[in-house]
């Protein structure tokens, strides 16, 4: 993996510029769409629980400058950035991947999660959640609100994760548009919508082409997707909601820039930052990219948690 810092530049969409930097890819590979990884291994660390990789603290750069992207089939957004230092001082374990029916069913059956909130817990065909329906149990948890997807997190001693640590589990010490690096997508990477922008889902979603649900695979389906750290699924398949309001990018003062940053400046009904793209979503879901969603639930929304690591 490259240390320093990636230059954002190039013509085209982004293969021609990006295949100078092919150094940054990962081995390619992946396992068949019916057989979820399983994540109960904790290879990374003994200082997190199982399911769990450790990811270092430390100082990164965060976000992108409109001018950074001017040469690519982007359109630049606020939540984009702007570019700012961020130091984040204390490593933290993440989910390996994002959190399953099975593991949110049984965190229901513990009545450790309810389910309930404004919007009660949601079961539709689009919705991999069911009580008692088990055909999508390795597949991410999806239709949650904001408030029950971080209720489960605090059930399992841990929190939703900032938008600051999801960007560092996802990109490392580099500034790669990918957790993989800064190859294209391709359906060896990512679970998303291969027929483009949203809007044409009589074409079906993902990378199945499927116009009916599920539109998510099984969660570990793309090893080759991983993040630096080895996180899997953190582009495509579920976006993710993060802790954080939905806002520009948090900007601080000093020469650090952010240290530690959370936007709490909000209620609980506010939008709140999702990150990663899913299923629905076409091939630009760069790290820098982020969507939001109120406090409503969706079928192209999960959740990945994360907890503090054990003492060494």
């Amino acid at each position: 993996m490259q240390s320093s810092p990636v230059s954002i530049t190039g013509a085209g969409r982004l293969a021609p510029a990006l295949a100078l930097l092919a150094s940054l890819a990962l081995a390619a590979g992946c396992s068949g769409s019916d057989t979820p990884l399983n994540n109960n291994n904790n290879t990374a660390s003994d200082r997190c629980p199982a399911g769990y990789v450790l990811v270092p603290g430390g100082t990164f750069t965060m976000g992108v400058n409109a001018e950074e992207i001017t040469d690519f089939d982007i359109t630049w957004s606020p939540n984009m950035g702007p570019a700012h230092k961020v130091t984040l001082t204390s490593d933290f374990c993440m989910s390996k991947a994002e959190i399953t029916v099975a593991q949110y069913r049984s965190c229901r059956s513990a009545g450790t999660c309810t389910g309930t909130g404004p919007v009660p817990m949601v079961q539709d065909a689009e919705c991999n959640y069911s009580d008692t329906d088990t055909s999508r149990d390795n597949h991410p948890v999806s239709c949650l609100t904001w408030l029950q997807a971080r209720e489960y997190c605090q059930a399992q001693g841990g929190d939703l994760g900032t938008n600051a640590q999801w960007t560092r589990a996802a990109q490392g010490d580099d500034r790669r548009f990918y957790p993989w690096g800064n190859d294209e997508p391709t359906c060896d990477r990512a679970n998303y919508d291969v027929n483009g922008p949203s809007g044409q889902e009589e074409n079906g979603k993902g990378c199945d082409e499927t116009t009916t649900p599920p539109y998510t695979w099984p969660v570990g389906s793309k090893p080759a997707g991983a993040s630096p750290y080895g996180i899997l699924d953190m582009a495509g398949n579920v976006a993710e909601l993060v802790l954080d309001c939905a806002r520009s990018q948090q900007i601080c003062d000093g020469e650090l820039g952010c240290v530690d940053p959370l936007d709490m400046h909000c209620d609980d009904d506010s939008a709140r930052f999702t990150i990663g793209g899913s299923s629905g979503t076409a091939w630009d879901f760069q790290i820098f990219n982020r969507g939001s969603t109120v406090s409503d639930y969706s079928p192209g929304v999960g959740v990945r948690c994360v907890t503090k690591p054990r003492d060494r």
